[in-house]
């Protein structure tokens, strides 16, 4: 497929819009608007996947919720695609964390300890339509007990700064797919891998 002419169109006024180009999706052909960072991220994407555009869109349409737009569903795929690759150290590179600059009166602090120093690694084989279930807290709990830290709910919690409720439904989905155990006493025990 030829790649699509991308970027803003001046209308009048100055006021840029964006350019509409025609995707095909199996048979058809489409078309939709997108802001030429999001059809650059696409391309991206595809090349790292090492697949056609078209079969990109396609893929994308088929994952898609019924009744969103696909422009919509591209948007939000790019997003999810790179944010469930972002890493501490992918974010050290790229200089992030800085953005805003100094913070600002008012502005709510930040816990230094949110993110850990080191990013873990995920040494564990998992089906892609399990690894497509879990979140990133999910992955972090998974790498650190791999690492043989003995976690709770409450690490999650305090990490990731979120209520301890979604810190308890993490653990809880990651012990119905089975790929965590409790073992030992209710204070004393810890989590484990359930090895297959």
């Amino acid at each position: 497929m030829a790649r699509p002419k991308s970027g803003y169109i001046v209308a009048e006024g100055g006021k840029k819009v964006l350019r509409g180009f025609n995707i095909q999706i199996g048979n058809r052909r489409t078309s939709v608007r997108l802001s030429p960072v999001i059809v650059k991220a696409v391309e991206k994407i595809a090349e790292r996947e090492r697949c056609e555009l078209d079969e990109l869109y396609s893929y994308i349409d088929r994952k898609k919720e019924k009744g969103v737009s696909m422009a919509t569903a591209i948007r939000e795929f790019v997003v999810r695609y790179f944010m469930e690759a972002a890493n501490e150290a992918g974010h050290r590179k790229a200089g992030h964390g800085k953005l805003i600059g100094k913070r600002t009166k008012g502005k709510a602090k930040t816990n230094p300890d949110k993110y850990r120093a080191s990013p873990c690694t995920i040494d564990v084989t998992l089906a892609p339509e399990i690894a497509r279930t879990l979140n990133q807290r999910q992955l972090w709990f998974l790498g650190a007990i791999l690492d043989g830290e003995r976690l709770r709910a409450e690490d999650i919690a305090r990490s990731w700064q979120v209520v301890h409720r979604t810190a308890k439904r993490d653990v809880a989905g990651l012990q119905e797919q089975k790929l965590i155990r409790y073992t030992g006493a209710k204070k004393t025990g810890r989590y484990e891998i359930v090895t297959r």
